[in-house]
């Protein structure tokens, strides 16, 4: 089993209890778990991995049970400039 922290201040823009491991890939065969428990990644494994990617998501604070929230034309406009700029 492995412990490693997560980033405060990920923690702090997210709602509570709402981070949880999502994917899980390792560099080599093996049977993978992880769990967010009390701000820390808890990993287990069994298999031959030295190296495991893990991918976490969160919602943001302020967000929870909102799927999509209602924006103007422009406000549509700006997110979209903003997006095809930094791809």
């Amino acid at each position: 089993m492995t412990t490693i922290p997560i980033d405060p201040l990920f923690l702090e823009v997210c709602e509570p209890d709402s981070i949880m491991v999502i994917g899980l890939v390792p560099n080599k065969p093996s049977i993978l778990a992880g769990e967010n428990r009390y701000g820390s990644l808890i990993i287990t494994q069994h298999g031959a991995a030295s190296v495991v990617s893990v991918t976490v998501r969160g919602i943001r604070r302020g967000f929870a049970g909102v799927r999509f929230t209602p924006a103007s034309e422009e406000e549509f406009n700006r997110n979209r400039e903003f997006w095809s700029r930094n791809q």
